[in-house]
């Protein structure tokens, strides 16, 4: 849970910290009560508490995978990244126009 902490405080920005915590405190939540409810009903379909165990690891091995595939280098250069302004006239006037060359300077800031 602390390593998890540490990471989403690495990829989220200061002002987007508060919405970050709170919808990982909200799956946190829903997993809570989630994963009982799936153990139990895959032990009760095969009447087995042995096949309740497939389902975590299932979920492990998933979440493993994702997390295995996430750049967190490229993730905190752009949480730390300069801010565009969302009313930045530049970068509004570019999308308006269709001009994507903003992209290959800011990403996905703008």
């Amino acid at each position: 849970f602390v390593f998890w902490r540490e990471l989403l405080t690495k990829l989220t920005r200061a002002e987007h910290s508060g919405h970050t915590f709170s919808v990982m405190a909200s799956l946190t939540s829903i997993s809570g009560a989630l994963g009982p409810f799936l153990y139990s009903a895959a032990a009760q379909t095969k009447d087995s508490p042995r096949a309740g165990f497939v389902l975590p690891v299932l979920f492990i091995a998933v979440g493993s995978a994702i997390v295995m595939r996430v750049d967190f280098e490229r993730g905190q250069a752009i949480a730390h990244a300069e801010a565009v302004p969302a009313d930045d006239a530049s970068c509004v006037n570019d999308r308006k126009n269709g001009d994507e060359s903003f992209r290959a300077e800011l990403g996905p800031i703008c």
